[in-house]
């Protein structure tokens, strides 16, 4: 025998003897316990070597064989993990944490076709499992099959059972299919009490969306009259959607008039964890007869049910030795979906976002302000949308001087 041949004997026979050595014991429980020792340790391929030994022994033994697919996941063994799997959702399909495997499963599965094979397959095997769909949803959506995608989160989302993390997906699949949109919409202010100026304040914006893939941009015109002065402001918005955990908001707007801000930016980030929650940070800029002025903005929402909850405070801009402060709590109950449900919202300071009274509050930041708004959304076919909605302000005019103001408004929606 050549020295060659004798070296490759050698290498093979030494393996033998040091795996043999390692994994001694015939003990199927202490063979699990020191190959989740090695995978928490992230030796994922001595992990392996002792869940296929603790599978010679005990093949039935599902906790290690569950083992053996994360092992085999982390490796990046897709072929070994559908081995494990077929066997496992043959044998014990409900076992624990063997359906969470097949998610993970698809999930990691990058041809289309072959997930969306595989999402036909084990919904054969698991069928109350909704959350096979919102990965077909999620699958149509990267493939750019909104049509497809629209219509199955169309139907999930009406579904008491839906899980709070599907919801969230389903929510934000349907805000990316939709092409073109138009909106309309009229507000009227009126004022009560103290303030000096009686007449009503009437504001109308009309809006065009469109959206490029996954990142929806809008192009918005705001006219208000407030009896003493009329202005236009206009807007360039857009929401990037960089993956499944990451989307942003980015704002810029400009006027000539006195009564809007001469030139404004908005930025945020939103990032989805622990499937129902959602954080946002972001920072607000504007111009004003020249002078700058800068917002901060912090908020969480969490997806509860049918229940859209959301915190959210904007802390400055600091002016004259003040610091302005807003913070608001909102809420919607969904009805059916995401076009359909009733808004409550209350606050304290007011919010940079209202525009049409945000300047007024600038003047005399010092002074007390809370206010509430409701109001609810319906949806007349898939194309026509109304909102309508109502709400009070109550603010210090001055340090003896109370107001209140009264704002209604109507918003329609045509989609394309």
């Amino acid at each position: 025998m050549d020295l060659k041949k004798l070296f490759v004997l050698y290498f093979f026979c030494s393996a033998f003897f040091v795996q043999s050595q390692e994994i001694s014991t015939n003990d199927s429980d202490e063979i699990l316990r020191k190959a989740i020792e090695l995978y928490k340790n992230q030796d994922f391929t001595t992990s392996l070597q002792y869940t296929q030994r603790g599978l010679e022994l005990a093949p039935d033994y599902h906790d290690i064989r569950l083992f053996q697919v994360r092992n085999n996941f982390a490796l990046g063994r897709l072929d070994a993990v559908d081995q494990d799997l077929e066997y496992l959702t043959n044998k014990a399909p409900n076992y624990p944490d063997v359906k969470n495997l097949v998610h993970k499963r698809i999930r990691e599965e990058n041809t289309t076709a072959e997930r969306l094979r595989l999402i036909e397959k084990y919904e054969q095997i698991y069928p109350d499992d909704l959350h096979f769909q919102t990965l077909k949803a999620t699958t149509y959506t990267e493939t750019k099959d909104f049509k497809s995608a629209r219509e199955i989160a169309l139907n999930l989302f009406r579904n008491a059972n839906l899980s709070d993390g599907d919801r969230y997906l389903l929510q934000n699949i349907l805000k990316r299919t939709t092409t073109d949109e138009i909106a309309v919409n009229y507000q009227v202010v009126s004022f009560q009490g103290d303030y000096s100026r009686k007449n009503p304040w009437h504001n109308m914006s009309f809006e065009y969306q469109h959206n490029f893939n996954q990142t929806a941009v809008l192009a918005r015109i705001n006219y208000s009259d407030r009896s003493y002065a009329q202005g236009t402001y206009y807007e360039i918005e857009a929401y990037p959607v960089f993956n499944q955990k990451f989307y942003g908001f980015l704002n810029v707007g400009f006027s000539g008039d006195e009564i809007f801000p001469e030139l404004r930016t908005n930025a945020s980030l939103f990032f989805n964890f622990a499937d129902r929650f959602e954080a946002e940070g972001g920072l607000r800029w504007e111009k004003r007869n020249e002078t700058d002025f800068i917002t901060g903005v912090i908020g969480l929402t969490a997806y509860v049910d049918k229940f859209y909850l959301n915190a959210r405070s904007y802390l400055g801009p600091h002016r004259n030795n003040q610091f302005i402060q807003n913070y608001q709590f909102n809420i919607r109950y969904y009805l059916k979906d995401p076009d359909n449900y009733l808004l409550f919202t209350i606050g304290t300071g007011i919010s940079p976002e209202e525009q049409n009274i945000y300047s007024v509050s600038m003047e005399n930041q010092t002074l007390h302000a809370i206010y509430s708004n409701f109001g609810f959304r319906k949806s007349f076919s898939y194309h026509h949308i109304i909102q309508l909605t109502g709400g009070m302000l109550f603010e210090d005019i001055s340090s003896n001087k109370k107001g209140t103001q009264f704002i209604a408004g109507v918003n329609y929606r045509y989609r394309f």
